[in-house]
């Protein structure tokens, strides 16, 4: 718009300069002529007066006989500079008339000009408020967009979680389905509160089962305060009747000592059944200025895929060095060695025909470790440790996988 009107005002003073220089050329053409005529009166009136001057002898002479010649020359000399005098005051009236309609026109062309400067400089404002009104729709849009996909990264951890919610609920059900399907008539006569266990010293306890179903609720997510009425509603459910008592939330929080000791211990018997470990992740962080660090070895499982098993997740450090960071490593290791060996000595005890089940606390040997890709973040403290894993590992391992059998 704003090109048009330059255009359009570019035209206008096009024709304002033309219709300048017709009114100029039609002044000066009104002035040539008006002075021509000036100079043909001059010339007429020289001749007449030459003409007087000779015959003034004469008139003289003849005064009597052209005093009426004289009179009549007179009278003609008068009309003529009347009837010239009327031509050009005509004239000039007419170049009067066409002068005012020129300027009229000017004026009107003037108007137009101002009203289109008025147009422009509305427009102009109008493109700096639309320019305006352009940037706050891409700001608002772009907030939008934020918005948006804000929403959308919150609908898919929703998302997420509900599935990991469905999945809890779908491992429950599986669980209340074992209860109902090994629901017996002697399961009729368990009931739920802590028992005296001959040959063993202390107060009452929960039977093992208890422990179990308290373990398998930690397993599936369940927090430890909504474990004594889930119990209650799954003791209800199955038997018709409330329990005589449930375990407190104190108990239950220190069956997680448990859950940590099967979770290591299961973690042990993978690592010592792989033939080699394939990667060994790392990384550390701090909390209230004391760092650990979690420590996950991948294993390769028989379908060529990648299987990863966490080791630790809380690793409390002395330091953030390297060497107390391979130290800290290396003892959780070895600590995983002692529980392969708790293992063992129990089923030697109660079940020796499984003993071959269990991996021997040798199978987690540097042989394992020295061809496995140690990965981390990159600060100095991991790029440190990676080294200090890496190119001496051998040596390392052999160092620090020295182990004795502990007996207790």
């Amino acid at each position: 718009h704003t090109a048009a009107l330059l255009q359009i005002m570019e035209n206008n003073e096009d024709d304002i300069e033309s219709v300048k220089e017709e009114h100029t050329a039609a002044l000066l053409q009104m002035k040539i002529k008006y002075e021509n005529s000036q100079k043909r009166t001059a010339k007429q009136y020289a001749m007449i007066m030459k003409q007087l001057q000779k015959e003034r002898k004469m008139w003289l002479v003849l005064d009597r006989n052209l005093n009426d010649s004289l009179d009549n020359v007179q009278l003609k000399v008068s009309g003529e500079k009347k009837r010239s005098r009327d031509i050009i005051r005509a004239q000039l009236d007419n170049a009067r008339e066409k002068e005012k309609e020129m300027q009229q026109k000017i004026d009107e062309l003037f108007d137009e000009k101002f009203e289109m400067d008025v147009q422009l400089m509305i427009a102009r404002r109008n493109v700096r408020e639309q320019k305006k009104k352009l940037a706050f729709a891409k700001k608002t849009s772009a907030n939008r967009l934020v918005s948006l996909r804000s929403s959308e990264a919150m609908t898919t951890e929703l998302k997420d979680e509900l599935i990991t919610i469905n999945k809890l609920a779908d491992q429950q059900k599986k669980l209340l389905d074992q209860f109902e399907a090994s629901f017996t008539p002697e399961n009729k006569a368990r009931k739920l509160k802590k028992v005296w266990l001959k040959g063993q010293r202390g107060g009452a306890r929960w039977e093992m089962w208890v422990v179990q179903l308290i373990c398998e609720l930690l397993a599936l997510g369940v927090p430890p305060s909504a474990i004594p009425s889930t119990i209650n509603t799954m003791y209800i459910t199955l038997f018709n009747e409330p329990p005589t008592e449930v375990p407190c939330v104190s108990y239950i929080r220190q069956c997680r000592t448990i859950m940590q000791v099967v979770a290591e211990t299961i973690a042990a018997i993978k690592l010592g059944r792989a033939d080699s470990w394939v990667q060994i992740s790392t990384d550390a962080t701090t909390r209230r200025h004391i760092p650990f660090q979690c420590l996950i070895i991948s294993l390769l499982g028989d379908d060529m895929k990648i299987d990863p098993v966490l080791v630790s997740s809380c690793i409390f450090l002395d330091d953030e060095t390297a060497e107390t960071t391979v130290d800290a490593v290396f003892d959780k290791l070895n600590s995983l060695k002692q529980r392969l060996q708790r293992v063992r000595d129990v089923l030697l005890e109660k079940y020796p025909d499984s003993i071959d089940e269990c991996p021997k606390p040798e199978s987690i040997n540097e042989e394992k470790a020295k061809h496995a890709a140690i990965t981390g973040d990159n600060c100095n403290s991991a790029q440190k440790f990676r080294s200090r894993s890496v190119l001496p590992m051998h040596a390392w391992v052999e160092k620090r996988m020295k182990w004795t059998v502990r007996t207790t």
